[in-house]
């Protein structure tokens, strides 16, 4: 904080006044008469007169002068209806009107930001009461009471972590344009890429910005009461500042938040099925940020296997010749470039675990002829991978399976001759192939029956 050197003026007149504040760019009043023009001593009580013998026309007059900017804080008494107005006396001696001030209440106080210059206050109506003047005057003729009013002074703080400051009557300055408004800095310093944003929770109308090494704009948000985010961005290692400024003396709370750069992209959501036997097929959804996208194969230690890097346009890939009865994990994780250097997102698994057991062979039945007796022809279709398909039938719901024969190479069925007519015949199939060297099977299947013509 820095520990500014102020000294406290004050000035008491008799008037009875409470304010609300409305300004104005023009005189109020001025075809009134002026009597009572007085100079306000600085710590001297001056005794206001009714000047108007029941006349509205007339007024006193109280001038004062600043040697610098400062904050003035009017405080009236006397609960009356009666109006005070303030104006700035230019070098010409005509009068600039600030403020016009209406008695709401007893005892009402009003702070002002002034710059260095004259002043003139006047009460236009026949009351008396009390009226006093404070003024503080700020050495720096700033109104900045925090040691972090540049970046070079800026207070280091923790990414991801909130900070309460104060605005310090930023705005409440109403003349002398060189007068120095509040502002706090804010110091962090990045080592690594990263994507950053600022947040800002105030109950005025307050804004922050980060600024980069070179006092450029990152990125900024304004909040005029709540909780509130700037969009977020990537930028590249070093020395960052959060810039915090506002109109009205109030409290906020700030926060640079980081994130990993790699969480620029979006998460590809994985989906695996089995293309075949023995291979999966990955596919994914297409992502507006990345450049590309790598796909890895989780290793039986945790260690990831690259299989391929593709392009924005390809968001599928089959995997071949993987081993049955284990499960397979993939992770597909988006490219994306930023500062000529390319960053990968992370990215959940997806596991699929590929049977131990061969696809069922599927077939038909149909009643036939063969060698002069009758039959049922088993018409069978073999899985991938299938050397061969074993058929077996028996006679009758309560019949025992019997193996009949095998369905070999080309062979595409074949005929269960010598059959007794009227009686039905159930039959079933499994399959038996090589798979990456290894000889498996398939579950039985489906039982299907046809009756004997």
């Amino acid at each position: 904080m820095r520990k500014l050197s102020m000294k406290t003026l004050a000035v008491s007149a008799a008037f009875g006044l409470c304010v609300t504040f409305a300004s104005c760019n023009q005189n109020v009043f001025a075809d009134q008469v002026e009597e009572n023009i007085q100079a306000m001593e600085l710590n001297k009580d001056i005794t206001v007169v009714n000047v108007s013998n029941g006349s509205y026309n007339k007024r006193n007059a109280y001038e004062f002068k600043l040697d610098q900017a400062g904050k003035v804080t009017f405080t009236f008494g006397f609960n009356t209806q009666t109006p005070a107005f303030l104006y700035e006396v230019q070098e010409d001696g005509t009068r600039k009107a600030i403020g016009t001030y209406n008695p709401t209440q007893y005892n009402y106080g009003l702070g002002l930001r002034l710059g260095s210059g004259k002043y003139c206050i006047t009460t236009p109506y026949n009351e008396v009461g009390t009226l006093k003047v404070d003024y503080v005057v700020e050495s720096t003729e700033t109104n900045e009471q925090e040691k972090n009013d540049q970046a070079a002074l800026a207070n280091q703080i923790n990414v991801n972590t909130a900070v309460t400051g104060n605005i310090n009557d930023a705005g409440n300055h109403v003349s002398d344009a060189s007068y120095v408004a509040d502002v706090d800095y804010y110091k962090v310093v990045l080592d690594e890429y990263s994507m950053i944003s600022v947040s800002l929770n105030s109950t005025a109308n307050e804004k922050a910005v980060i600024l980069n090494e070179q006092n450029k704009e990152v990125v900024s948000v304004e909040n005029k009461g709540g909780d509130k985010s700037s969009k977020d961005v990537n930028v590249k290692p070093g020395t960052y500042y959060v810039k915090v400024s506002g109109d009205v003396s109030k409290e906020y709370q700030v926060t640079l938040n980081r994130k990993p750069i790699e969480e620029s992209a979006e998460s590809p959501k994985v989906t695996l099925k089995r293309a075949s036997v023995n291979s999966i097929k990955l596919t994914w959804k297409k992502d507006s940020k990345a450049t590309g996208y790598v796909i890895y194969k989780k290793n039986a230690d945790g260690t990831l296997k690259k299989l391929k890097a593709v392009s924005t346009k390809t968001t599928s890939y089959t995997q071949k010749k993987l081993s049955l009865g284990k499960t397979h994990t993939y992770i597909v994780r988006a490219q994306f470039k930023f500062d000529g250097k390319t960053f990968e997102k992370h990215a959940n698994e997806a596991k699929l675990k590929l049977s131990s057991k061969l696809p069922k062979p599927e077939f038909k039945l149909k009643s036939a002829k063969y060698m002069g007796t009758r039959a049922i022809l088993v018409d069978v279709k073999k899985k991938t991978y299938a050397d061969s398909a074993t058929i077996y039938y028996k006679v009758g719901a309560k019949g025992k399976w019997k193996k009949l024969n095998s369905v070999k190479g080309k062979e595409t069925g074949l005929y269960h001759f010598r059959l007794t007519k009227g009686k039905t015949y159930y039959y079933r199939l499994k399959s038996k192939g090589k798979v990456n060297g290894k000889t498996y099977y398939s579950e039985y299947s489906k039982v299907k029956k046809l009756k004997c013509k």
